[in-house]
């Protein structure tokens, strides 16, 4: 599964650098991916259902 990353600034960007308030702008994250970030504070909210190659894709354009 995969997940947004929201706290009280908004949604994560890819890669966890900033945020934002558009869901549709936020990144999009595996569990796996999760494992390096201090989510204290933060909610995790499941990203709609899109394949995994378009979703790394779309994270990729944006780096």
């Amino acid at each position: 599964m995969r997940y947004h990353i929201k706290n009280e600034r908004g949604y994560w960007l890819p890669g966890g650098y900033g945020y934002t308030q558009d869901p549709a702008e936020a990144g999009v994250f595996s569990l796996a991916d999760m494992e390096a970030f201090n989510l204290d504070g933060c909610s995790l909210e499941r990203a709609s259902c899109v394949s995994a190659d378009y979703v790394e894709k779309l994270n990729m354009e944006e780096d």
